[in-house]
């Protein structure tokens, strides 16, 4: 799953300049990539917040369905941007993609925090594979779209970028739902999340903003 978000991530610099010439959408060329990173900085610490939350009042069901939740959000953010119209299509998928990522990394690494020991090898061990599995797809992810982008050779080649990332969540999307944990750790002290929520997206009104101007 992480390899599938690193490969969208670096595959995206490559495609945007062709999705910008199928849409003459030069004012956007910028917010494709900033409005997914933005969008994962602001949803990962509501996330945060949430699944604890979650998981203290409806238990191992409150943590799968946001779990779910999160992959549909990049699933369908995916296929906005493959069927998309025209560039503001394109960016609002970039948004959800970028929920879902928020979703699916907050809930991967609180897992790895509550099921091993802080001091332990293995928690060590595991978040030094999830960064080199991120690390070896931002490698890897120019080189798939440039050789879609490359191979078909059409306008409308990059479509097929997203597709290739639909095709993957589909499936491991079962597989990961198994396998992590649904324990997580009681704790009391939780930061306000409307406070949080509020400061974020502030900052959020605040780029945008300066964007327009």
């Amino acid at each position: 799953m992480v390899f599938v978000i690193g490969l969208d991530a670096s595959a995206l610099p490559i495609i945007v300049p062709a999705i910008t010439d199928t849409f003459n959408s030069m004012h956007l060329i910028g917010w494709y990539g900033s409005a997914y990173l933005v969008i994962i900085g602001l949803a990962f610490q509501v996330f945060n917040n949430i699944y604890p939350i979650s998981c203290r009042i409806w238990g191992g069901t409150g943590l799968l369905v946001f779990k779910f939740a999160s992959f549909l959000s990049f699933e369908g953010g995916s296929l906005c941007c493959y069927l998309a119209s025209n560039g503001a299509s394109v960016l609002l998928g970039r948004v959800f993609c970028g929920i879902g990522v928020a979703g699916i990394f907050s809930g991967i690494t609180s897992c790895l925090a509550d099921k091993y020991p802080p001091h332990g090898k293995s928690r060590h061990s595991r978040i030094a594979v999830l960064f080199l599995t991120y690390a070896l797809s931002r490698f890897v992810g120019p080189l798939i779209g440039a050789a879609i982008m490359d191979q078909l050779g059409t306008a409308t080649a990059w479509r097929y970028v997203f597709l290739t990332n639909l095709s993957a969540i589909a499936i491991s999307v079962f597989p990961i739902l198994n396998w992590l944990p649904a324990y997580y750790r009681q704790s009391k002290k939780y930061q306000s999340l409307h406070g949080t929520s509020a400061a974020k997206m502030s900052i959020l009104l605040s780029l945008f903003e300066v964007d327009i101007l």
